[in-house]
């Protein structure tokens, strides 16, 4: 008696591992199967925000505050940095043509601080170089300046005006842009 009832617990106990070894391989198998699924969907997540950041970066820039619109092309300044070692802001912007395919080429800076000081321009750039031959209809077009002679830790730049010169049809024009008080960000 003692014999038979060993026997059936022995019986039992290797029929139930048998089984639970069965359900263990099937569940590891699932469970790869899942962790595969979710790495692609951590890829997938991981390359939305680059593009959500990318998009909000540019909804930043097209929607400036400080903007200003002259002979059909507006002028936004997305960006104002001062650099503390070398005592110059670097101030960047978009332009966004509104009429007929144009030339644009940037000419000279004028810029003071809230005290009156005169910042010099060292650089100054449109697209790639000093010039757009096209400047499509709703395309922009980033432009930047260097100003020199910051005094460290100016918290805006009271007055900035860029000339910019242009040619669609006929002559060239000259075109003022003036913006007033841009916000300036120390690093």
């Amino acid at each position: 008696m003692r014999k038979l009832q060993l026997l059936s617990l022995f019986t039992i106990i290797s029929l139930t591992s048998a089984f639970a070894q069965e359900e263990c391989d099937q569940f590891k198998t699932e469970l790869n199967k899942k962790e595969a699924k979710i790495a692609t969907q951590k890829d997938a997540i991981a390359k939305q925000q680059k593009e959500i950041a990318y998009y909000k970066e540019t909804l930043h820039l097209i929607n400036s505050k400080i903007s200003t619109e002259s002979n059909d092309v507006t002028f936004k300044i997305t960006s104002a940095t001062g650099d503390a070692n070398t005592a110059e802001i670097h101030v960047e912007g978009i332009m966004i043509n509104k009429g007929v395919l144009r030339m644009m080429q940037i000419g000279r800076t004028e810029a003071f601080d809230p005290k009156g000081n005169s910042l010099k321009y060292s650089k100054l750039n449109i697209g790639l170089g000093r010039r757009v031959d096209k400047l499509f209809n709703d395309v922009p077009v980033k432009f930047s300046a260097t100003l020199k002679g910051a005094i460290e830790g100016t918290p805006f730049i009271k007055s900035l005006v860029v000339e910019f010169y242009t040619k669609s049809n006929g002559p060239q024009k000259t075109i003022s842009v003036a913006f007033k008080n841009i916000p300036v960000v120390w690093k």
